[in-house]
């Protein structure tokens, strides 16, 4: 039987789709860190951060590529030392992009719910803080 353009495909096709398109995305994102991670790891080499080469200060994600390096290394001492955001707001962080993927892949809605705002202004203060305590402490 052939389907005319204006009938629709079924749920839990556009379900699967959904599915199939998230998990790529978070695939990509996840080689990609990875691969940063492994080759910070590997070599020693990391970017610069241009506020602290412009100002001196630290800004709240200095250090952190050595704490994914070490995170590699399953080194969480050593993460922790180069970087605290990377065992606390990093792992939030990727909690609240599964929990929209799961969101998108559930009800294919791509703007970001209260809940999603409110754990992104969480997460950008308590980096921000910290940013500014760890110049001043």
């Amino acid at each position: 039987m052939r389907m005319h353009r204006t009938e629709s495909i079924p749920c839990d096709a556009h379900r699967d789709i959904r599915f199939k398109r998230a998990l790529l995305n978070l695939g990509i994102m996840a080689l990609l860190l990875a691969g940063y991670a492994v080759f910070a790891a590997v070599t020693g080499f990391g970017f610069e951060c241009p506020i602290r080469a412009h100002t001196g200060l630290l800004c709240p994600s200095c250090g952190m590529t050595r704490a994914l390096a070490d995170m590699v290394r399953l080194d969480l001492a050593g993460a922790w030392h180069h970087n605290p955001l990377s065992l606390t707001l990093l792992p939030a962080s990727g909690i609240c992009v599964l929990a929209f993927a799961a969101r998108y892949v559930y009800t294919g809605k791509t703007e970001l719910s209260l809940p999603f705002k409110a754990a992104a202004v969480v997460i950008i203060a308590a980096a921000a803080l910290f940013g500014i305590l760890r110049n001043i402490i």
